[in-house]
């Protein structure tokens, strides 16, 4: 199997092991304790430490393992179990971040016709910001303006430069669920490009705020709803939804996002 380690989790291994040589308490506070080596499975072995052994759960300890495709394969989770016994499995950061801090006191903001990008983009900036200074409007409404390069100072005190890559960016379907992995990681918001299953919108624009087991959890513009960005949350499935635009005769795959 090919082992995809993003630079981001090699390096913060790299400072576990260097802060104090050998087994320490600063090296356990990165890595789970190394596991009997009979143990019979990652979700035994896990189980046994008291650590999450759901899918969830092992995507995340994947993810900060450096695996971005985790789907729970045997190859995958022979892997894991592998770093695990030797006590190199990082365990997954809790930062949070703005997307989780600020969802429950940001609104929902419902888009007009053809505005559900710019209504995404804006809860997707408030929630950056911990405010509701955003609107559809202030956005463009339905010829949404571009946020690439511009800077934003975050409600954690960290500022974040947009990514903006939109309509006609075509992209593949691993990029773009290798960059919303990579934004709920670090607790900001994206905005991704999605179609209808059921025969709907071929061309639509969502926020997404987290994953429910395999599916996501999203912020849909066109839902009728008012309250806070928390409370509206429903996953991908339940609206019939599936990554990508399908009205182009190549799927395209957009996003919007910021990094820090």
């Amino acid at each position: 199997m090919k082992k995809r380690r993003s630079k981001r989790a090699v390096a913060a291994a790299l400072l576990c092991l260097l802060l104090v040589p050998g087994k320490t308490l600063a090296a356990d506070a990165c890595f789970f304790p190394a596991c009997d080596r009979d143990c019979p499975s990652l979700v035994d072995a896990l189980d046994g430490l008291g650590a999450d052994s759901s899918f969830e759960g092992r995507r995340e300890i994947a993810y900060a393992n450096g695996y971005r495709d985790y789907r729970g394969t045997a190859g995958q989770n022979t892997a894991l179990l592998h770093l695990l016994r030797h006590g190199l499995l990082r365990r997954p950061e809790k930062t949070g971040g703005p997307l989780n801090a600020n969802r429950d006191r940001v609104r929902f903001l419902r888009q007009e016709p053809k505005t559900c990008k710019a209504s995404a983009l804006a809860m997707a900036l408030n929630l950056l910001l911990g405010s509701d200074e955003f609107t559809t409007g202030s956005m463009g409404g339905d010829c949404c303006r571009s946020i690439a390069g511009e800077r934003f100072a975050g409600s954690d005190g960290h500022t974040y430069t947009g990514v903006y890559r939109t309509d006609a960016y075509e992209g593949s379907l691993d990029e773009l669920t290798e960059g919303i992995d990579g934004a709920l990681a670090d607790g900001v918001p994206i905005v991704a490009a999605v179609h209808s299953i059921r025969g709907g919108t071929q061309h639509h624009w969502v926020l997404i705020l987290g994953r429910s087991g395999e599916d996501y959890l999203i912020a849909d513009p066109a839902q009728a709803f008012s309250g806070s960005i928390e409370d509206s949350a429903v996953t991908m499935a339940s609206r019939g939804y599936a990554l990508g635009l399908a009205d182009y005769d190549t799927m395209h795959y957009g996003y919007v996002t910021f990094q820090r």
